[in-house]
């Protein structure tokens, strides 16, 4: 049985990318002058935004499940009930 979990590969995923565009503009960066253009430092505070903010996933589910599944919400309340009657 693995211990992947979905959110994590997901979460490495994205972070993967981030440090694959930042690469990208650090070795563009050795043939074009960025000093003059603001575009870039827009970009590496957005990537930046992006990987401490920005799918956090498990929080994001875990508060979709609720809809998703809303069968689940109805066991727990059953057996809430089941459990303060006994």
């Amino acid at each position: 049985m693995s211990n992947f979990d979905p959110n994590a590969i997901l979460r490495g995923a994205q972070l993967t990318i981030i440090v694959a565009v930042k690469v990208f503009l650090w070795i563009a960066s050795i043939f074009v002058n960025f000093n003059a253009a603001t575009w870039d430092d827009q970009l590496v505070g957005g990537l930046d935004f992006v990987a401490n903010s920005v799918l956090q996933l498990p929080l994001f589910l875990m508060s979709l499940m609720r809809y998703i599944t809303p069968a689940l919400d109805h066991m727990y309340e059953l057996s809430k009930a089941v459990f303060v009657c006994s």
